[in-house]
């Protein structure tokens, strides 16, 4: 669901979001849904890019950061 208030207090084991990058409310939304899925969930996000502005852009920054980092040890 689009909107924050309908994903808190629920447990879920994997979450799929399609074009997150275009949600008006993706912070909200991300912040809502990670307590969710903090137990052995997993979240996919599928998007085309909005820029590099948005949600969608800072998590796929910080996990390119994160792969290429371990790639370089």
């Amino acid at each position: 669901p689009n909107n924050p208030n309908n994903i808190r207090g629920f447990r879920a084991h994997h979450v799929k979001i399609d074009e997150f990058a275009h949600f008006d409310n993706s912070k909200e939304i991300w912040e809502a849904l990670l307590p969710a899925t903090t137990r052995g969930g997993r979240v996919t996000l599928v998007s085309t890019p909005k820029g590099k502005t948005g949600e969608y852009y800072r998590i796929w920054d910080e996990s390119m950061r994160n792969l290429n980092e371990g790639r370089n040890r």
